[in-house]
């Protein structure tokens, strides 16, 4: 950004900030737009435009999240942490193995529980999907910010 712009952007909100100190007599008028503009912007619309933003799959950020070369890359790991080889691998996977045998036999014996078993994460979705959820939801929390705002101008003690 460069220096001009910065001195602009930043005036103008000095300035509005004063003409709103001068005109606004109580707090509570001033609280209830900042919470009504404010809570909205971070709890709906600012979460949604992230994930739809980082997760453009043509986006050079999406490309360096899921770049997977840096997983791959085993020479920097030092001698204490190298990966397990050998009979240490296998009996750790015989290990594994035999935790998931009984978790699965006690809760194959749940009466309520189905066959199919839901997951919780979203790595399943489609991604397509995910994007679109996400401006949605981008989309409701601009509606949530305008019935708000128009509820303190209308409904508001003045």
């Amino acid at each position: 950004m460069s220096e001009l712009r910065f001195a602009l952007i930043t005036s103008g909100i000095l300035i509005l900030s004063y003409f709103t100190a001068l005109n606004v007599s109580s707090l509570d008028t001033v609280l209830a737009y900042v919470g009504s503009t404010g809570s909205t912007a971070i709890s709906f619309i600012l979460p949604g435009l992230f994930f739809y933003k980082v997760s453009d799959p043509e986006d050079i950020h999406h490309q360096r999240l899921t770049k997977e070369d840096d997983d791959a890359d085993f020479d920097d790991i030092p001698d204490s942490e190298e990966p397990m080889v050998g009979s240490a691998m296998l009996d750790s996977v015989a290990s594994l193995h035999s935790v998931v045998s009984v978790v699965s036999s006690v809760t194959s014996r749940a009466p309520w529980r189905g066959r199919r078993k839901w997951r919780w994460d979203l790595e399943h979705l489609e991604h397509g999907l995910l994007r679109k959820m996400a401006l949605a939801l981008s989309v409701y929390g601009v509606c949530v910010m305008i019935v708000c705002l128009i509820m303190n101008i209308f409904f508001a003690k003045h």
